[in-house]
Parts: C-alpha cells; sequence; structure tokens
C-alpha cells in the first residue's frame, strides 16, 4: 500500500515544479517585489477563508508564543526574503537554472540543522549534501 506522505510528497513536487513556469511567466512585466505582494495576499486570503471554515480560527488564542515567533521569523525569512531573492533571480535568468539552485536548501538545511539542532550526520545525509553539490557544480 502506498503510504499518504509519499503521495503527498509527490503531489507538493507537482505543484513546487509547476509554479516557478507561472511565476517567470507573471514575472516578465511586474517587479519581483510587487509578485512576491501579489503572491502573499493571494495566499492570506485563502488562508483567512479555510482557517474560518475549518474551525481553526479559535485556535490561535492557545498558540504558544514562542513557536509563533519562530514561525514568523521563518516566514520573513524565507516567505518574504528567499521568495523575492527567487524572484528577482527568475527574472534576470533562466528557470531551468535557478529552481535547482534555489532548490539546494534542503543541503543547507541538513547543515544548519546538524550544527544548531544538534542533529547527527549519517552516511546518507553526507552523500545526499555532496550530490547537491555536485547538481549545482553541473549547472553551471
Amino acid at each position: 500500500m502506498i503510504k499518504q506522505g509519499l503521495i503527498l510528497s509527490i503531489l507538493a513536487a507537482l505543484a513546487w515544479g509547476f509554479a516557478p513556469a507561472l511565476a517567470k511567466t507573471g514575472l516578465y512585466k511586474v517587479d519581483p517585489l510587487m509578485g512576491v505582494a501579489l503572491r502573499t495576499i493571494a495566499v492570506a486570503v485563502v488562508l483567512i477563508f479555510a482557517m474560518a471554515f475549518s474551525g481553526k480560527a479559535a485556535d490561535i488564542a492557545k498558540l504558544d508564543m514562542k513557536s509563533v515567533a519562530f514561525i514568523i521569523s521563518e516566514g520573513l525569512l524565507a516567505g518574504l526574503l528567499g521568495q523575492w531573492l527567487y524572484y528577482k533571480a527568475l527574472k534576470s535568468w533562466e528557470a531551468s537554472k535557478v529552481v535547482p539552485i534555489a532548490g539546494s536548501y534542503p543541503m543547507i538545511a541538513a547543515i544548519v540543522a546538524i550544527l544548531i539542532l544538534g542533529e547527527r550526520i549519517t552516511i546518507e545525509k553526507g552523500l545526499g549534501v555532496a550530490l547537491v553539490v555536485l547538481g549545482i557544480f553541473f549547472l553551471r
């Protein structure tokens, strides 16, 4: 039986795989910062409705403030700064090169997880990081 996580991962990859073509096309006549703003507003509107209709809006009052601070920080770093830099790169370079390089963030995340979060390094993680670096090298 196929695991739900595998199916969801494949669906996420499909969504993320099509998104750069939409972004690159949309950025043709739109400034990257405006693109991030439009994207964020659209996502926020959909999420507000999703939270309201799912009944999860009431849970906001129960959230741990430290967790909220970390999530907001991640949003500003990845959702704002990272997305803006990604859009600037897409606007100025080939999507087939931008996406794999920008998509090398798992390599950085693995290194950060080992150095800051104290996760153990394994042979598999080391090989994965090495393959990402090798892949970026071939894209030059």
